[in-house]
């Protein structure tokens, strides 16, 4: 939790926000996508992208109807060129997030929902990082009848390099991927605050 509010607060100071403020998930995706791509060694000319699971449940309007069952989700992406991502801070790629999430979430009525394509898993390039569930889902609080969960980890289908879950960091990379990021150092100053 002090990681967390130590990453939201450096990105609202560098973000330059003209109105809201950046959230705790939104700094720390930007975080993660920023060293993920540094440790990817990708050039500075390659397109990257964040794609974020925003759950339209409360968006819609008028709200979807309480018997509703089921998923009602869009991915948010936000792009940009591997060197804008790297040149710039912490607050830029927050602010990017952020922007994309105003702008994507605006105005969501039903005709807007009927103008959606389903989401099509090939659409995932390598160079993209995604990020899925969300931290306001109690993961430890609920109990089914065989006690309250130690972790929340997702099964093998939902594995792939890039691919990020919920506030506790289920982080999915290649192995050669995953040692670079090991050693970022915007990464563990973040996280560990006497590095």
């Amino acid at each position: 939790a002090q990681a967390i509010s130590r990453i939201k607060a450096k990105a609202n100071k560098r973000s330059k926000l003209q109105r809201g403020e950046i959230s705790s998930l939104q700094a720390l995706v930007g975080l993660m996508w920023r060293t993920i791509t540094w440790a990817r060694k990708l050039q500075g000319d390659q397109i990257t992208a964040c794609k974020v699971a925003a759950g339209l449940q409360k968006r819609l309007d008028p709200t979807l109807p309480w018997e509703y069952f089921g998923s009602c989700m869009l991915f948010l992406s936000t792009e940009a060129k591997v060197g804008d991502l790297l040149g710039q801070d912490l607050g830029w790629a927050a602010r990017a997030l952020h922007e994309t999430v105003l702008r994507e979430t605006a105005n969501m009525g039903w005709q807007w929902l009927m103008n959606i394509q389903l989401y099509d898993v090939n659409g995932f390039e390598s160079n993209d990082v995604m990020v899925a569930s969300s931290p306001w889902l109690e993961m430890y609080g609920s109990d089914f009848g065989w006690g309250k969960g130690l972790a929340v980890l997702s099964g093998s289908a939902n594995k792939f390099d890039g691919r990020i879950s919920g506030m506790d960091l289920e982080v999915c990379l290649l192995p050669h991927v995953m040692a670079a990021l090991e050693l970022d150092e915007e990464l563990l100053d973040a996280l560990l605050p006497s590095y």
